[in-house]
């Protein structure tokens, strides 16, 4: 029994001799090789710098079919040692479509009854129609606007059930008797509206342009543009200015139109308006930009992030319209009075010579102002060509300047990009029309901007939101190209849409692109001898007035 007791004396002994064992000291090492430190290593670590950590960007989504393009996308934030942090990468990716089937709307084919019909056609809208009229999921208008107008107007409402109906019935043909009958309801609203002493100004613009809206869709060539008007009177109308052509600014629309609501039809009104002035090659309605935010960087349901670039397509078409003014005036005034002296000596205000040609073509030389050319007045002002050479280049520039606002869907960016490179095409076959001894530089540059939107739209992924809205860039760019795979490219585009969204006023831009292409392939045009055929000689043959909303 003696004998446990000596053995606990020596553990306790033991023990404290453990306890009282001093260590060497050590100096703490931030420098080199973490792995190297751990493991005690005695020769030098040959590594690199000290690596940053890495915080991902959002891609494409295709980050396994472009390996640099996650590297080029990243940014690189700096540590106080050599330590690797992981952090998780953004999986963000852009919506894609997924039409519902026809069978999923059983009865709106006229079995049901009428209330069950209107019910299920704005259950169709709301999940269906208007997801493929938006850019953007986060800013859609057409629900988040439109549909909690509704509930106030049973004219909007009507509207809203004829464009649900309409575009049912370009998908099953068994919808048009059900289509046709909405859209006389909704018609029927409209006038006994405007025929009213009690009005709703943004009720009633609403309706123009839902109506607009579906008249395009169809495939109409000439009811669209009534809307348009219609819906140009009443901003007008409410703004007193019913009678005055000048431009209407943000400022001037204060008091109008200043909602939600009041803003969203502003843009929706101004984006229909702008693209016509191209295919109809006129002057907006309503000049100016009336529509402009104070946040340019929240996405348009229409246009995106391209509020400024719509309005500088509508400054394009304002110079179009003051360059034909001019040379029809200046025609006019040299008809009155034929003289040898006047015909030698008197040149057209639309028609630069030899140097200015030489001027455009170098983008290094400054445009040099012609004042020794008098010019006739148009709209109460002298407009010189240096005026318009000058007007020209500053919007070359701002439009060459322009980058979209920061964006985390790329796709909206780039969609703003071909966008942008439309304007530039509208803003060069203006020049090439008016002043036709600069055609060869023109032309040169014309390859540059549909290059751009057809390399940007093969990019964008088949059925992406914002390819709703993409009909104008291909449009503009499949009128200036010969070139085999570009049209092959804009070409399918096309048809893809048309196929899935059933826009079918993107089967009749089709339809002129194919005609034009078909006549170029030939090298004539009907009438014109061996002149070069453009979309507006098949679209003014045709008689046709051509919607690219």
């Amino acid at each position: 029994m003696a004998d446990p007791a000596p053995q606990t004396d020596q553990s306790d002994s033991q023990t404290a001799k453990r306890r009282i064992r001093k260590r060497t000291g050590t100096t703490r090492e931030r420098t080199g090789c973490v792995t190297c430190r751990r493991r005690r290593l005695n020769f030098e670590c040959i590594r690199e710098e000290p690596r940053p950590a890495v915080v991902g960007k959002s891609t494409n989504g295709d980050a396994s079919a472009n390996p640099s393009a996650a590297d080029t996308n990243t940014t690189l934030l700096a540590t106080s040692s050599s330590t690797v942090l992981t952090v998780p990468s953004s999986n963000w990716t852009a919506p894609v479509l997924s039409l519902d089937p026809i069978a999923s709307w059983p009865g709106t084919a006229g079995e049901g009854s009428g209330p069950a019909s209107r019910r299920l056609l704005l259950r169709y809208y709301l999940q269906t129609l208007s997801t493929l009229l938006t850019s953007t999921l986060e800013n859609n208008c057409f629900a988040s606007v439109f549909l909690p107008m509704a509930t106030e107007s049973p004219m909007l409402l009507n509207a809203i059930i004829a464009h649900s109906s309409s575009h049912l019935s370009l998908r099953d043909k068994s919808y048009e008797v059900l289509a046709l009958q909405s859209r006389s309801n909704a018609l029927s609203s409209l006038a006994a509206s405007l025929a009213s002493t009690e009005r709703d100004p943004e009720l009633d613009l609403s309706c123009c342009l839902v109506l607009c809206s579906m008249e395009s869709i169809l495939g109409d060539t000439s009811k669209w543009y009534n809307h348009l008007v219609g819906a140009s009177q009443i901003i007008r109308a409410t703004s007193g200015t019913m009678y005055n052509d000048e431009e209407l600014s943000a400022e001037q629309l204060g008091s109008f139109f200043n909602t939600f609501e009041g803003q969203w039809l502003k843009r929706n009104f101004a984006y229909h308006d702008v693209l016509h002035t191209v295919t109809m090659n006129t002057r907006p309605l309503i000049s100016g930009y009336y529509w402009q935010s104070e946040d340019e960087s929240v996405a348009d349901s229409y246009f995106g992030l391209a509020s400024r670039i719509i309005y500088l397509i509508s400054e394009i078409s304002v110079l179009n319209a003051d360059m034909a003014e001019a040379a029809a005036l200046f025609a006019t005034e040299a008809s009155k009075s034929p003289s040898p002296s006047s015909s030698t000596t008197a040149t057209s205000p639309t028609v630069f010579g030899d140097d200015e040609a030489k001027i455009f073509e170098d983008p290094e030389i400054q445009h040099v102002p012609r004042k020794d050319i008098p010019q006739p007045e148009t709209n109460g002002r002298s407009q010189t060509r240096s005026d318009f050479s000058s007007r020209a280049q500053q919007l070359e520039n701002e439009l060459q300047e322009w980058t979209p606002p920061e964006c985390q869907d790329i796709h909206l960016k780039a969609m703003a990009e071909t966008y942008r490179s439309a304007a530039l095409i509208h803003l060069y076959r203006v020049l090439r029309r008016h002043l036709p001894d600069l055609t060869p530089a023109l032309d040169r540059k014309l390859a540059t901007p549909v290059k751009s939107i057809v390399e940007a739209v093969e990019k964008m992924p088949v059925r992406c939101l914002p390819e709703t809205t993409l009909l104008f860039p291909l449009f503009m760019a499949g009128g200036e190209t010969n070139n085999a795979d570009q049209i092959r490219i804009i070409r399918q585009r096309m048809l893809d849409i048309v196929n899935y969204r059933h826009f079918h006023n993107v089967e009749v831009a089709l339809t002129v692109l194919d005609e034009l292409w078909r006549l170029r392939a030939g090298n004539t045009t009907p009438g014109n001898g061996q002149k070069r055929v453009d979309w507006i000689d098949v679209l003014a043959r045709r008689r046709w007035r051509l919607a690219l909303t």
